[in-house]
């Protein structure tokens, strides 16, 4: 497997694999994890920032997340809050599964049409706040626009229930609001987690999502959205 990744993540074809195998994931999600990889993928030059990748997978209930399976991969590290867990593995691949609203689309009728468990979002970890990551995260929307990807922005500090970060953009493949691929999530600076929960900025809905003029009235949390294409 070729990588742009600043940690080349070895073990990510073994985890994918077993959780593809498994029923956790669909091949086409392990597939776009994968491209994440790629030279060719259109945001590479940017993902040699990422300290890491995620793959949030959301579930019914915490107790269908498959932890026999993951813990037997060999994860550095497990944490669990309520409606949440994450897997973290060598190589710099997180595995988050959830059961708690996640995303604009959870708060609008019709708007999810997968059945659980499906992977709401793939993401970029930029960690790093020096100045070459920050200009590869502020390039985001310009490569989205060049590329045919939709984008949106979403102003900091950005909660996640237990986790802060200081900035976060948000790419939706070019296919479509209902295809296959998963948005990208590309989230800017140093994780903060927190044992209480601090607040929640709901991922933004796809622009290109029939039902997306609902999304108004589905905001949860002090995130400001600014949609640039």
């Amino acid at each position: 497997m070729s990588t742009t990744l600043a940690v080349v993540p070895q073990t990510f074809d073994v985890i994918l694999e077993a959780l593809t195998e498994q029923g956790t994931l669909r091949a086409y999600e392990a597939d776009q994890v994968r491209e994440l990889l790629d030279p060719d993928f259109d945001f590479s030059e940017i993902a040699t920032s990422a300290a890491s990748v995620h793959v949030h997978v959301k579930v019914d209930d915490i107790t269908d997340v498959p932890d026999e399976l993951l813990r037997n991969l060999g994860p550095e590290g497990e944490r669990r809050t309520p409606g949440y867990v994450r897997y973290s593995f060598t190589g710099g691949l997180n595995m988050i599964f959830s059961s708690y609203t996640l995303a604009q689309d959870d708060l609008i009728p019709g708007a999810v049409q997968r059945q659980k468990p499906f992977v709401d979002h793939i993401g970029l970890d930029l960690r790093d706040e020096g100045p070459s990551t920050r200009a590869h995260f502020e390039a985001i929307p310009d490569v989205a626009v060049r590329s045919g990807w939709r984008h949106k922005n979403q102003a900091g500090p950005v909660y996640c229930c237990y986790a802060e970060v200081g900035e976060k953009n948000w790419a939706y493949p070019p296919e479509g609001a209902l295809g296959a691929r998963r948005p990208v999530e590309f989230a800017f600076g140093n994780l903060k987690v927190y044992d209480s929960h601090v607040g929640c900025d709901l991922r933004p809905i796809d622009p290109a999502h029939p039902l997306a003029d609902q999304a108004e009235d589905a905001a949860c949390g002090p995130a400001h959205y600014a949609e640039e294409s």
